[in-house]
C-alpha cells in the first residue's frame, strides 16, 4: 500500500499545472500579470474561466495531499484527486481557484492561482474573499514586497528631471494611462511616467496626460497602450513601431526627391526591389522568361503596371514629373548623407559640365541604411513583449525583409 508521503504532491499558488506553459509561474510586474514572459491581456487569450478539477474517482488509493505554499505559510487546498481539511476548506475555497486559460490558438493552460488575480484578470474588482485577519496580512506583505520590488527595477520619473537640460530620451517609450498606472503603483504618485531598462534597451513610460508636455512628435498619433521607437534623424520624433517600417520607407523616399528636385531633375522614380520575390517567381517557372531577373529598366517610358511591378518583386515608392527645369542646389541630407553614390552625382550636377548630364540611376541597398540591426530589432521584440502594448510588430522579421530589398533611384534632368 503507498504511503502518504508518496501520494504528497506540492504545487504552488500562481503555477500553470499542465497545459501550454506548464511549470511555469504567474508573475506580476508594472505593466500586470505575465507568464513566463506572456503579457496576459485580452490580446494574449480568449477566455479564463474556473474548473473542477475534482477527480471522477473516488477510491482513497487515487486521493493525495496537495499543499500549496502561500507566501509565508502552507495551507491545504481544494483540487483534483486531493484530500481536504474540513476545517480548512471553508476558509479557502474562495482563496485559491483552479482555472482555464484558452490561448488564442485554441491551447490551453490548467493554472492554480489566487482568486484575487483570477477576478483582477476577469475583470472582476471585489474584494478578495480570504478571512480578513489572515488575508489582508498577506496581501500587504505582497503588496510592499512587489513594490520594492518595482523600486529596484524602474525609476519614477519626475517633471523637473525631465525638463533639465542634458536629460537623455531613450529609444524606447510607451504612452500609459495615468490613472490605471498610478492605482497599481503607489511609488508613481507625482511622476509623469518611469524608466527602465529591458533587454539591453532603455525605456520610458509616460502618462498620457503628460504628451502635450512633453515636446516630443509621435507619429502618427499620440495613443494609450502604444509603443514607439525613435527616429534616429528626427531625435524628438518617436514612430508607432507598427508603422515604423513604413514610416521609414516614407521618409527615405522622401529625402530622394528633395535630392532630384534640387538638382534641378524634371522626373524621378524611386522603385523598391524585392530579391526575394524574384527569386520565388523564377523559382515557379521553368520558362526562360522566368530565368531572367525581372529588372525593370528604371524610365519614363516603362510600360509595366503597378499590379504587374509587385508580382515581379518590384513597387513605385515615389514618382514624380516637375513642371520646369531649375538651377542646381546642394540637397541637405539625413538618411543619405554617407551615401558616396548620391554624394558624387550631387557634385556632378553643381560642377563645371553638370548640365550635359541626361538621367542618372542609383541602387541602394535598403538594409545599409536600417532604422536598427538584427540584434537591436530582437531586443525590441522582446521588449514589445515584455511591456505589451496593443502592437503585434515584428520588428526582426521587417530587418531581414530589407536585407532583401533596394531602392532604384532614377533621375531625368
Amino acid at each position: 500500500m503507498e504511503t502518504e508521503k508518496s501520494l504528497v504532491k506540492e504545487i504552488e499558488v500562481n503555477t500553470v499545472i499542465s497545459g501550454l506553459y506548464a511549470g511555469e509561474r504567474i508573475t506580476k510586474d508594472i505593466y500586470g500579470y505575465h507568464i513566463g514572459d506572456i503579457l496576459l491581456n485580452r490580446e494574449a487569450y480568449k477566455k479564463i474561466e474556473k474548473t473542477n478539477l475534482k477527480s471522477p474517482s473516488t477510491s482513497k488509493s487515487s486521493k493525495g495531499l496537495a499543499r500549496a505554499k502561500i507566501l509565508f505559510g502552507t495551507f491545504i487546498v481544494p483540487g483534483a484527486n486531493f484530500l481536504l481539511s474540513d476545517s480548512v476548506k471553508k476558509d479557502l475555497e474562495n482563496a485559491v481557484v483552479f482555472a482555464r486559460i484558452t490561448w488564442r490558438d485554441d491551447q490551453t493552460s490548467e493554472v492554480f492561482m489566487q482568486e484575487v488575480i483570477f477576478k483582477e484578470l476577469t475583470g472582476r474588482k471585489d474584494v478578495f474573499d480570504l478571512a480578513q485577519d489572515a488575508s489582508a496580512h498577506i496581501h500587504d506583505i505582497g503588496k510592499n514586497a512587489i513594490d520594492r520590488l518595482k523600486m529596484n527595477n524602474s525609476k519614477p520619473l519626475y517633471a523637473e528631471e525631465y525638463c533639465k537640460e542634458g536629460f537623455n530620451l531613450p529609444s524606447v517609450i510607451k504612452i500609459v494611462d495615468k490613472a490605471a498606472a498610478r492605482a497599481n503603483n503607489q511609488f508613481l504618485n507625482g511622476a509623469v511616467g518611469w524608466c527602465e531598462k529591458i533587454d539591453n534597451l532603455e525605456t520610458m513610460s509616460i502618462f498620457s496626460s503628460f504628451v502635450k508636455s512633453s515636446g516630443i512628435t509621435f507619429t502618427p498619433s499620440a495613443q494609450s497602450n502604444a509603443i514607439y521607437y525613435r527616429n534616429p534623424h528626427a531625435p524628438d520624433q518617436y514612430i508607432m513601431v507598427d508603422e515604423l517600417f513604413k514610416e521609414v520607407q516614407e521618409s527615405r523616399a522622401a529625402e530622394l526627391e528633395q535630392v532630384a528636385s534640387k538638382l534641378g531633375a524634371t522626373y524621378f522614380k524611386v522603385e523598391m526591389v524585392d530579391s526575394s520575390v524574384m527569386k520565388s517567381n523564377k523559382e515557379r517557372k521553368a520558362s526562360n522568361e522566368a530565368n531572367a531577373f525581372y529588372i525593370v529598366k528604371a524610365g519614363s517610358n516603362s510600360s509595366y503596371t503597378e499590379d504587374s511591378l509587385n508580382q515581379m518583386g518590384h513597387s513605385i515608392v515615389a514618382e514624380s514629373h516637375f513642371s520646369e527645369k531649375r538651377d542646381p542646389a546642394a540637397p541637405e541630407l539625413s538618411w543619405f548623407a554617407q551615401n558616396q553614390k548620391i554624394k558624387s552625382i550631387i557634385e556632378m550636377r553643381l560642377g563645371e559640365g553638370g548640365d550635359k548630364l541626361q538621367s542618372h540611376s542609383i541602387n541602394i541597398k535598403c538594409s545599409n541604411y536600417s532604422v536598427m540591426n538584427s540584434e537591436t530589432a530582437g531586443n525590441l521584440d522582446a521588449v514589445i513583449k515584455k511591456i505589451g502594448g496593443k502592437t503585434k510588430a515584428n520588428m526582426k522579421k521587417h530587418v531581414e525583409q530589407e536585407r532583401n530589398q533596394n531602392l532604384i533611384f532614377y533621375m531625368e534632368f
